[in-house]
């Protein structure tokens, strides 16, 4: 047994392990803020939708409260929601 070893046996008996900044199912705190962010627009879509009969935004609306909770990618959580708002204004251009 030599020096590291021993120095990593005792950081583990002692709990003193890495930081993980995951907090829920792998997702990082970063993640979880983005999530948040991208359900109150979502909620704002939806409601707009459904105050002015628009089933376009109201269906992105309902994308950008669900997806956040099937993605855990920080990276991945912000281009779905952007890619989820410009889906919606392509779509109002163009139906």
């Amino acid at each position: 047994m030599n020096d590291m070893d021993i120095i990593q046996a005792a950081q583990g008996v002692a709990g003193n392990q890495p930081a993980n900044d995951s907090l829920l199912f792998g997702m990082s705190v970063w993640g979880f803020v983005a999530g948040l962010i991208f359900s109150g627009i979502g909620l704002i879509y939806f409601r707009y939708g459904k105050s002015s009969g628009d089933w376009k935004a109201m269906l992105a609306g309902i994308a950008l409260l669900v997806y956040p909770y099937f993605v855990q990618n920080t990276a991945y959580i912000i281009v779905a929601g952007l890619g989820i708002m410009a889906a919606h204004k392509i779509a109002g251009k163009f139906l």
